[in-house]
């Protein structure tokens, strides 16, 4: 490849679209000024255009219409485009941050989906070897021998994270409380009936539980509220935390609590690590990998059903002297874009 070349990049989503990860940002962020230009994937920009790259980063996003006469065109769409980059030249690159859908409202479509990014994807990137191992574990359809594992990064600058006591002095939790906080969207696989239930065994007047953020259903809601009412140490915050309130929120955390019952990576615990603030999650192998990759201390686990007592060895744990370790993410794109040129490399070699 030569050193002088510029290539085009037709990333989904792209840093341009609004999203509550910000991981596409601050990866594509660092491409300004590079040899890969970005630009955001569509059906009628693919159509349009040539590229050498796609880059994929959550294609479930094209099977979780809950209607079928919008869902299969748009997935039949979305595969023909891809075939025709392909057919153009163009490698096709899949940052694997989910092996399903959350919401899983179609397993035809799931299975669609997968067996094709199995033929069409040129290389995976993995968050964790955890990731490609959970894939060969569970005989996923779209699991590949050509992967390459690129480590998560930061989701916010330690720089801007705001002195502690904001948000406690906003609603009214007390300075020597022992906070927990949860924090993002709020759906089933979420966990957060279970980690109410686990806090009102918690044994301590003086600790506090925050939970924040967008219900995904009136269902869930009412659950999570009616959970909370019996303990008026359970403060519910529901909707959309704006950034410097999110911020605010994570600053003056204890622990952060994280109880998905479901799922593979999470943002969330970057964004804990980031500020930094110690988490507990279930014992996964992708979040075993990811507490070895960060460091001793910042990581917690449990197995099986969330418990008090679990919390309370969390609370109970001396947080580590030394920050997380956790990439730049100049180093991330740097590695990333050796993946494309790999890709680029395999793919003009084969034509």
């Amino acid at each position: 490849m030569s050193p002088d070349a510029n290539f085009a990049v037709l990333a989904y989503p792209s840093n341009r679209e609004a999203l509550s990860n910000p991981y596409v940002r601050l990866l594509y962020d660092e491409a300004a000024g590079g040899h890969f230009q970005i630009e955001s994937f569509s059906i009628r920009g693919a159509l349009m255009r040539r590229a050498d790259i796609v880059h994929l980063h959550w294609p479930e996003w094209t099977i979780v219409q809950r209607s079928p006469w919008k869902a299969y065109p748009r997935l039949l769409a979305f595969m023909a485009v891809i075939w025709l980059a392909r057919a153009r030249g163009a490698a096709i690159v899949w940052t694997v941050h989910n092996l399903h859908p959350h919401r899983r409202v179609s397993r035809l479509r799931e299975a669609l989906l997968y067996t094709f990014l199995r033929r069409a994807v040129d290389r995976q990137i993995h968050l964790t070897e955890a990731t490609h191992r959970a894939m060969e574990d569970t005989q996923h359809p779209a699991r590949v021998r050509r992967r390459t594992v690129i480590e998560h990064g930061a989701l916010v600058d330690r720089a801007s994270v705001p002195e502690p006591g904001a948000f406690r002095q906003k609603n009214g939790v007390p300075a020597d409380a022992r906070l927990i906080v949860f924090f993002g969207g709020i759906d089933r696989y979420k966990g957060v009936p279970d980690l109410i239930s686990a806090f009102g065994e918690l044994d301590d007047p003086n600790s506090r539980l925050a939970i924040c953020g967008k219900f995904a259903d009136r269902s869930i809601e009412r659950q999570v509220l009616e959970a909370a009412r019996t303990d008026n140490r359970v403060l519910v915050r529901p909707g959309y935390l704006p950034e410097e309130e999110l911020a605010q929120l994570a600053a003056d955390a204890d622990l952060i609590v994280l109880p998905y019952a479901a799922g593979l990576n999470s943002g969330s615990v970057f964004y804990a690590l980031s500020v930094p603030r110690p988490v507990l999650v279930p014992r996964t192998d992708t979040f075993v990998a990811v507490s070895r990759a960060v460091g001793d201390g910042w990581v917690h686990t449990y197995r099986g059903l969330l418990t008090s007592q679990a919390i309370e060895a969390a609370l109970s744990s001396r947080t580590p002297p030394a920050h997380p370790k956790i990439p730049s993410w100049r180093t991330i794109w740097l590695q990333t874009e050796a993946v494309y040129a790999e890709a680029i490399a395999e793919r003009r070699g084969r034509a």
